[in-house]
């Protein structure tokens, strides 16, 4: 999980051997258990991008799943959705919905219906490109991400074209 240099800058005899030169002090607490435990942390985060994230959550855009966890992560301290501090350029409705763009594998009646019943209310959609806008409520967006017949999710300022070229990013 380290890598090949975290390993080396984390063993004693690496900062022991080492100690003769104007290094040696630097490395003796790179050595040390907590800065090798905080090297580990951040090598393994950076390595390993996406871990925790299940498939349907990659559909979502990283700044919606961003806003959708911490909102979660609000409530379950107790916050009512009115007390939760949100980002002034996202327009959330009083019914706790966001416009968000949905590009699908095939837009049908029955996948309008699903939208519907997820609470969402569609503005436009275009079967020919795939892409669907629709006010959703911010609870349902990782419901929705389970779809199979969603590729993806984003805000519309960040969708394809006007910044990303996928709904990842």
């Amino acid at each position: 999980m380290l890598g090949a240099a975290g390993l080396l800058l984390c063993t004693p005899f690496f900062a022991a051997t080492n100690g003769g030169s104007r290094l040696g002090p630097m490395l003796r607490v790179l050595a040390s258990p907590r800065v090798c435990l905080a090297l580990a942390i951040v090598v393994g985060v950076v390595a390993a991008p996406g871990v925790g994230c299940s498939q349907d959550e990659a559909k979502v855009a990283a700044s919606l799943l961003d806003l959708v966890l911490y909102v979660e992560e609000q409530k379950g301290r107790g916050a009512k959705r009115v007390e939760i501090p949100l980002p002034r350029d996202i327009p959330i409705d009083s019914s706790g919905r966001l416009p968000v763009v949905i590009a699908v594998t095939e837009l049908t009646a029955t996948s309008l219906e699903e939208l519907r019943g997820l609470n969402a209310v569609v503005q436009t959609h275009d079967a020919r490109s795939g892409l669907v806008q629709a006010f959703v409520p911010l609870r349902r967006v990782r419901d929705l991400a389970k779809r199979p017949w969603v590729r993806g999710i984003w805000l519309p300022a960040s969708a394809p074209g006007a910044r990303s070229p996928h709904p990842g990013g």
